[in-house]
């Protein structure tokens, strides 16, 4: 396993490659994971946040023919006027096509996070002609990306990709570290600490939360 893994080959033309919290990489597979803690969101496209430059955002919010203040590039996507490569891997795992105006863009949001790294992880499966998978680690239940992971926006999401493209595996962390333990002894210890931090985390949740 790779910890705050980057891809070294940076097959998608990055500014700097997308981080990976964890990569598990095998002779013929590998897994990307993204790792939730207590954090409220993913992480959002920042071409739509204002410039201080220009005094502007690089994007209007949506997929569509728009010039780009900060280079005056005319394309549909400020990333793809830069010649970052994520819409040349989108159409194959979305039902999206990139000649196609979106209003507002799918990906403006926190899917932007879940997209970099599904088009991330088809990449890498392209290269290297290895089976991929992208998994979303929470921490656990009635925390704010686990209830992000049942709402509606997550299945709206879910529906954009191909029938033929998998969809991001989600793993509760400590039922992850339950059934690791049950097979390898020596990780009882951390699967202990692994729910004394989730309590000492929801306590501390509780506490702070507003009186209703």
């Amino acid at each position: 396993m790779h910890l705050e893994w980057l891809d070294p080959t940076n097959l998608l033309n990055e500014p700097r490659p997308t981080q990976v919290d964890a990569a598990v990489v095998g002779r013929f597979a590998f897994i990307l994971f993204e790792v939730k803690f207590t954090e409220h969101q993913a992480g959002c496209c920042w071409q739509t946040m204002r410039l201080a430059s220009v005094g502007q955002a690089q994007c209007n919010g949506n997929f569509e023919l728009q010039v780009n203040p900060a280079n005056q590039i005319l394309e549909r996507r400020a990333l793809t006027g830069k010649g970052i490569r994520y819409w040349e891997v989108i159409p194959q795992i979305f039902r999206l096509n990139s000649g196609d105006d979106y209003r507002p863009c799918p990906f403006r949001g926190q899917e932007y996070q879940w997209m970099r790294n599904l088009v991330l992880s088809r990449a890498i499966a392209e290269a290297t002609r290895k089976c991929s998978a992208f998994a979303i680690a929470y921490m656990g239940p009635n925390l704010p990306i686990s209830d992000y992971l049942e709402s509606e926006r997550w299945s709206a999401f879910q529906s954009l990709l191909r029938p033929e493209t998998s969809p991001p595996v989600t793993v509760e962390i400590r039922e992850f570290v339950r059934s690791a333990a049950a097979i390898e002894p020596s990780l009882a210890e951390l699967s202990v600490w692994v729910d004394m931090k989730f309590d000492r985390v929801t306590s501390t949740l509780k506490s702070s939360a507003p009186e209703r």
